[in-house]
């Protein structure tokens, strides 16, 4: 099987059911704590998220790059990035120490969650030799025991009506356990071992920029829900935080295209710049034929989701939800063209426009969101958003990457279509959350097979590549 299809399939099968079992943790957890409980623990959680973001600092991207390149050196890497990773940790421990302090009545919580990223960052690491190696059906296999694991014990605290530090001891000791496996598997591959290669040189010239890089996708994808903890009441919390955490879910999607296509992205950028333009244009477009479906589905059925999953108390979140979605789109853009620059070596200039980016929505969350709330703050993420995709998309484009817009515009134009005719159904037949679901996916297919936009293939297996 070609290698990029067979990790695809693995990661799809394994991100996906992973989604199913992960959205019903947050389902049951969300009718275990009720809405004030729940904004948070979903606030905590993405602030544990941010603060752990000091682990990462691209240094897991760094080691995908070299040991894909080079997968004999593989091991000396990762000896390296461990070493460094060892003493992030002990930096990170201390800093969540004193930001649980200012939590009050949840510092056990704040800990425990903070613990819980730092196993999560450690199994991220070793992850990434499945990905060098190409076997990737080991990380969802791990992926989806762990949240299975995840939900037989949040289940169980569910009935109990347990309370907020159960479900933080769940989300550790899942996690721990998830590392651990990762950890003894990816030994079958590689092993760190100390060899002739510096840490200097593992982080190499751009390692800077891959670290700030890491830095502002977190504060992206997570200072939303830090700054509106310490500014909205908690009702407005909790029925925001259900919103939050399906777009996480969401973001799964154009991170399974990414690390489906990472390796052989690298070795095109380090060995073949030629074939890497039309590569790129099929990540591009087939990016949005992924996306039309959560789109469609989450703009004309939001309450629906909402009401059917977490209960009638969340419902007036759904317009918050059908704001939000319009994040998907705009970070498939910036993750199909940002990874081109970066496979190019032009990491420091990704890094500069997702500043950019970060930098006007943390601007505009100080401005806006004392005035208008929760509004105010989805509104800062988009329009920065915005600015991070365009900046990557003309950057990408001036080196002579450009995705086709012919065939752009008949991907959005099937998606169209296919969403007119899911919002005209709705409006004849009432559609529950199944119902929803599938009619979506059928009219949304059908839309893109209709103007041309993919074929039957094409939608069976979204990365496989034409020779």
């Amino acid at each position: 099987m070609n290698p990029i299809l067979r990790n695809f399939l693995s990661l799809a099968l394994g991100r996906y059911v992973s989604i199913g079992i992960g959205a019903a943790v947050m389902v049951f957890l969300g009718r275990a704590l009720g809405v004030v409980d729940y904004g948070r623990f979903i606030a905590m959680l993405a602030a544990a998220e941010l603060l752990a973001a000091i682990l990462d600092l691209g240094l897991n991207r760094i080691l995908l790059k070299e040991g894909s390149a080079h997968r004999e050196r593989s091991g000396a890497h990762l000896f390296n990035i461990l070493l460094i990773k060892g003493g992030l940790a002990a930096l990170l421990l201390a800093g969540a120490h004193f930001y649980a302090l200012h939590q009050g009545p949840l510092y056990q919580l704040t800990l425990l969650l903070v613990l819980t990223k730092v196993a999560d960052n450690l199994a991220v690491t070793f992850d990434a030799v499945f990905q060098i190696h190409q076997r990737m059906e080991y990380s969802a296999a791990i992926l989806v025991a762990a949240r299975l694991a995840l939900l037989v014990v949040v289940l169980a605290g569910w009935n109990s009506a347990a309370g907020l530090l159960y479900f933080g001891w769940t989300y550790f000791g899942v996690s721990l356990g998830s590392a651990l496996l990762t950890v003894t598997l990816s030994g079958r591959f590689t092993r760190p071992v100390r060899g002739d290669i510096t840490w200097r040189q593992t982080v190499g010239r751009e390692g800077l920029f891959f670290a700030l890089s890491s830095l502002l996708y977190m504060g992206a994808t997570r200072m939303d829900m830090v700054f509106l903890k310490e500014t909205v009441d908690s009702l407005s919390l909790g029925l925001y935080s259900p919103p939050a955490r399906i777009m996480v879910v969401f973001q799964v999607l154009p991170l399974v295209l990414q690390t489906a296509v990472l390796p052989e992205l690298f070795r095109l950028g380090r060995h073949d710049r030629d074939g890497l333009r039309p590569f790129y244009a099929n990540y591009f477009r087939r990016s949005l034929l992924l996306l039309s479906f959560p789109l469609v589905w989450t703009l004309i059925f939001a309450d629906v989701i909402l009401g059917s999953l977490w209960g009638t108390d969340y419902a007036p979140g759904a317009p918050w939800l059908r704001m939000l979605v319009w994040l998907l789109p705009l970070r498939f853009l910036t993750f199909a063209a940002g990874n081109v620059l970066t496979a190019l070596d032009r990491q420091w200039e990704r890094t500069i426009w997702s500043a950019c980016g970060v930098g006007l929505s943390l601007t505009l969350l100080f401005l806006w969101v004392p005035r208008h709330g929760v509004e105010g703050a989805i509104r800062g993420l988009l329009v920065g958003e915005f600015l991070m995709a365009l900046l990557n998309l003309a950057a990408a484009a001036r080196l002579g990457y450009r995705p086709e817009p012919g065939t752009l515009a008949r991907a959005v134009l099937g998606a169209g279509v296919g969403g007119l005719l899911v919002w005209l159904l709705r409006g004849i037949l009432p559609l529950g959350f199944i119902g929803s679901l599938g009619v979506t996916a059928i009219l949304v297919a059908l839309g893109l097979l209709a103007t041309r936009a993919a074929t039957l293939d094409e939608l069976r297996g979204i990365l496989k590549r034409r020779s």
